[in-house]
């Protein structure tokens, strides 16, 4: 049961895309408005990039306990195929 639920997962994580940017029409934005917009919309973008790495690092463990080898492969891989700052990001470089 586990290793379904963890190859769920990972599969999940292998295929989330990234949503692009849109600026409503509707709202009748300035051009200051929608920079602000934007830089929202990156931050909560690498916000959420960070809970999927730590997502997958926990997978990988998980996996790692029940000798799942090709699911804390693929967890393991989807965990370090970003590069993050070690200094800033100190909790994903552990992970």
């Amino acid at each position: 049961m586990r290793e379904t639920l963890l190859g769920k997962a990972i599969k999940d994580l292998e295929e989330f895309e990234e949503p692009e940017f849109e600026v409503d029409p509707g709202l009748d934005m300035v051009e200051e408005e929608i920079k602000a917009a934007q830089r929202k919309f990156h931050l909560a973008g690498v916000r959420a990039k960070k809970e999927r790495v730590l997502i997958a690092a926990e997978i990988a463990k998980l996996a790692m306990e029940d000798n799942l080898v090709d699911i804390a492969h693929k967890a393991a891989s989807l965990a370090i195929s970003e590069e993050w700052d070690p200094v800033k990001n100190t909790d994903l470089v552990i992970a």
